[in-house]
């Protein structure tokens, strides 16, 4: 009420203003003047004490704040200058005329105190924002309707200064409203704006023909009806923009809203006692009063029932004064995208948890149908059921029905809660769980020695790092020579084992690199242990590996760079195709790397493991070039109740599956539009050299070569890590293609133009930066695995020193020919012939293991074990 008398008072001041009377101030108006500006300055000091300093300088009203002070600060100005004037007077100071113009000036200033009704009225202050903000577009509009003038302007003063030269009559009307550009520019604004009757502009047009005439009615029309109304609507639209900006006016409303909720829930509350029941809501919501109000709050129900049950927030059958306002305001108007957002959310949560409902009632119905190992359902006679209505379960199914009915008369049902308990023969006794790392070695090889010593050691320092108490198993044939397992064991617990070798048709070659594999099919033995971790020897632990032991067993990397969770479940079907990609066919299409496998030992699973690998006709077979891990890969892919599960990449890093990531981030760029961008890399690409706990070479070149190898070349290698990293990348198959050049990269999808390595779909894209940046990743990652393995290696030999000479001299049985010596072994089958060979291990029993050259003395594939004393001679004899 004060700023509004205030604004009245300033009105009739200046209307009551008699011209005749000589200027300065009056005394009474220098009182109320007083009076305002103490009662102005006193809402300022207190607003400033409530708010604080920086809230009430820098906070949510700055503007107004500001505005305030300037009122407050011009209102005492104008009271010291009237001050001023009256001494001035007062003493005859000759520079009184000037002290008038000052005041008359400041006065100007009391226009201020006006604008504070402004702040205090909601609707006069959405106007003056809405204004502000359009004031951005109205400089633009205005620039736009200037060059519009301005190119029209140009137009019309050239056209009549040529006619009027041409004519040599200066026309006074053509001179009066095109005479100049400035002129021009007037006349066209005037036409639009109402300055002028764009007749009398127009019939001025008349002497230069008709068709200037028109074209000036063409630009009033053009102007008129659309830019203008173009323009107005960008002014609507910034204002509303502006008004829906307003929080002070949202809180308002929020807050008119929330008294009217508080109007319509005592109304509905006939028991006064602050809670809705639903008779109460019952009773009144049919009535017309009830109608009435919900549409005024903008609330829409078609029943009582379904909007109580809205309001009910938390479930209890009764409303409350908060809930029905705070639920009110939710269903307050339209819908926000705010809350179809958050209905989506929930669509997807519910299906999600509805997938994972259907998920585990299948799971149930499988367990009902799985055939059990060493037994038979009726239901297996129907093999068209669920998820094993595919090739290759239907071949293993067959096989297991075949070997039941020729070991057993009868047939056995078990129950399904019997499934768990039936494999669960692993485990200790105690409440204690018992872990165990695996490593397996089998022959003479000095390599495998060394590197199953390197891996011991560094188990044990992690584990010293840790507390770990997990037991290192290291697992061996009897063709290890002596002397190898006496430096072996004060690293490891050796336990034994028997070779078990698969038969040929589970290899795509059966060579000297993957002979013996299956053998680790042993570490299923080690009952004695709940969760056993089976490494290959060509891995390097990096830091501890105990968080696999949290795994539910079988647990593998899974090949390929699909970047599933660690531990994430695998559906044994995505391992199979029919060959254009479909799942549940024949061929293998996928499956684990053996380098790393979290298994939970088991008899059962190893007797049946044993029977299958040892089966010649098995029709499960499928030939494949890792030939362990394939079959793992199929056996686990059938079993429900213990699928396999994703280890990450870091627990298993293979240094040459980087080119693979690389060449698959190169085939999914290339069949993106040139338009498109993904800076998506497979996890083997972006992960950091920290995070990586395990590395493992599976390639030709191992780790141990910087110390066993005896070349001049490979010794100078030795003692060049760098030269010796670049040799292990080397050994990637597109190594020449992407890092020397020496091959075409075309078959990777990429070509080379100018020097530089681009897209083959996508020429524009220079990957070459890329690539670079890859293999700087796999050097990266060698070469600080080489180091943590040759400083390993350096801490091993200082504990056995004599670790190096035992293995240049591997022990055999008296009387044998030593591990590496030609010698002429005579053929199975063949009579009297004799092939030359060269003796790779020697068993307990004497005999030997062999591998056989060809006709071109090169190595073939071919190995033979416990090969007969009777049938080695030396080479010539």
């Amino acid at each position: 009420m004060v700023i509004i008398s205030n604004a009245i008072y300033l009105g009739i001041q200046v209307e009551s203003i008699d011209p005749t009377t000589p200027p300065g101030p009056q005394p009474a108006t220098l009182a109320v003047h007083l009076t305002y500006a103490i009662i102005f300055s006193f809402e300022v000091v207190l607003r400033f004490t409530a708010a604080g300093p920086r809230q009430y300088v820098c906070g949510l009203d700055w503007a107004w704040n500001w505005l305030d002070m300037s009122v407050v600060f011009s209102s005492w100005t104008v009271i010291a200058l009237d001050f001023l004037y009256e001494d001035a007077a007062d003493t005859g100071v000759s520079s009184s005329i000037r002290i008038v113009r000052i005041i008359r000036a400041s006065r100007l200033l009391r226009i201020l105190r006006t604008v504070w009704v402004i702040r205090f009225v909601g609707a006069l202050r959405t106007l003056v924002s809405s204004l502000v903000d359009t004031l951005r577009s109205l400089f633009w509009a205005l620039l736009l309707l200037f060059l519009i003038m301005y190119v029209f302007g140009i137009l019309f003063t050239d056209v009549v200064l040529e006619h009027m030269q041409a004519e040599g009559v200066m026309d006074p009307k053509l001179i009066q409203y095109f005479g100049s550009l400035y002129t021009s520019i007037a006349t066209l604004f005037r036409s639009i704006s109402g300055g002028l009757d764009w007749e009398a502009a127009a019939d001025s047009l008349n002497p230069l023909g008709i068709f200037w005439v028109q074209v000036f009615q063409l630009y009033v029309a053009f102007v008129s009806f659309a830019v203008l109304n173009v323009m107005t609507g960008v002014f609507c639209n910034s204002a509303i923009k502006s008004a829906e900006r307003d929080q002070k006016a949202k809180l308002e409303d929020r807050h008119d809203f929330r008294a009217l909720m508080m109007k319509i829930f005592k109304q509905i509350d006939s028991s006064g006692d602050g809670k809705l029941t639903l008779t109460e809501f019952e009773s009144l919501f049919d009535s017309e009063a009830m109608k009435a109000l919900m549409e005024t709050a903008e609330i829409k129900a078609t029943d009582a029932w379904t909007l109580f049950t809205s309001l009910d927030q938390d479930g209890d059958n009764l409303v409350d004064v908060n809930e029905f306002i705070e639920r009110c305001l939710q269903l307050h108007g339209p819908a926000r995208a705010l809350d179809l957002h958050s209905l989506t959310r929930q669509n997807m949560k519910l299906a999600e948890q509805l997938a994972t409902i259907e998920l585990a009632q299948k799971q149930q119905m499988r367990m009902f149908t799985l055939p059990l190992r060493g037994t038979v359902h009726f239901q297996d006679e129907n093999l068209e059921d669920l998820r094993y209505n595919w090739d290759w379960w239907r071949a293993k199914v067959v096989s297991d029905i075949l070997s039941v009915l020729q070991t057993s008369t009868c047939v056995i049902e078990l129950l399904p809660g019997c499934i768990a308990s039936g494999w669960a023969e692993a485990g200790s006794s105690s409440g204690t769980p018992r872990y165990a790392y695996v490593c397996v070695v089998w022959g003479a090889s000095d390599g495998y020695a060394l590197g199953a010593s390197v891996l011991g050691k560094k188990l044990q320092e992690l584990q010293a790092e840790q507390g770990e108490s997990a037991d290192l198993i290291l697992m061996h044939t009897d063709d290890v020579p002596e002397n190898y397992l006496e430096q072996l064991a004060k690293i490891w617990n050796l336990q034994s084992t028997e070779y078990i070798d698969g038969v040929s048709a589970l290899y795509t070659t059966k060579g000297t690199r993957f002979d013996g594999v299956f053998t680790k099919l042993s570490a299923w033995k080690l009952v004695e242990y709940d969760k056993v971790i089976l490494l290959d020897i060509d891995t390097l632990p990096l830091k501890p590996l105990s968080a696999l032991f949290e795994l539910e067993p079988p647990a593998a990397l899974v090949r390929g760079s699909s970047d599933m969770e660690h531990g994430a479940v695998i559906d044994g079907r995505c391992f199979f195709s029919e060959g254009d990609g479909e799942p549940g066919g024949w061929l293998q299409s996928g499956g684990i790397n053996a380098g790393v496998i979290l298994l939970r030992p088991s008899l059962t699973i190893f007797e049946q493991m044993l029977s299958e690998v040892t089966s010649q006709h098995h029709p499960a077979h499928i030939a494949g070039n890792g030939p362990e891990q394939d079959y793992l890969t199929r056996f686990f892919a059938a079993r429900v109740d213990t699928p396999w599960r994703h280890i990450d990449v870091s627990y298993n890093f293979q240094l040459h599956h980087i080119p693979f990531a690389l060449e698959q981030v190169v085939r999914y760029r290339n069949q993106l539009f040139e338009s498109e961008a993904s800076d998506w890399l497979p996890r083997r690409l972006s992960i950091d050299l920290e995070d990586i706990k395990l590395v493992h070479f599976s390639g030709e070149l191992k780790y141990w070569h910087m110390t066993l190898c005896r070349g001049a070349e490979m010794a100078e290698a030795e003692l060049c890590m760098e030269r010796f990293v670049e040799q292990m990348l080397a050994e990637f198959a597109s190594y020449g293609a992407w890092v020397t050049g020496e091959e075409d990269c075309v078959d990777y999808g990429a070509q080379r133009r100018d020097g530089r390595i681009v897209l083959a779909g996508n020429p524009m894209e220079d990957i070459t930066d890329f690539v670079a940046r890859a293999f700087q990743h796999a050097r990266t990652i060698c070469a600080a695995s080489c180091n943590a393995w040759h400083s390993c290696a350096l801490r091993l030999l200082q504990q056995l020193p004599g670790l190096l000479h035992e293995l240049d001299n591997p022990r055999v049985p008296q009387g044998c020919a030593a591990v590496g010596a030609e010698v002429e072994v005579l053929w199975p089958d063949e009579g009297s012939t004799w092939h030359p060979a060269r003796v790779c291990g020697v068993h307990a029993d004497g005999t030997y293991t062999v591998h056989y050259y060809t006709e071109d003395r090169s190595w073939s594939s071919c190995k033979e074990r416990n090969v007969s004393t009777a049938r080695v001679r030396a080479l010539g004899a």
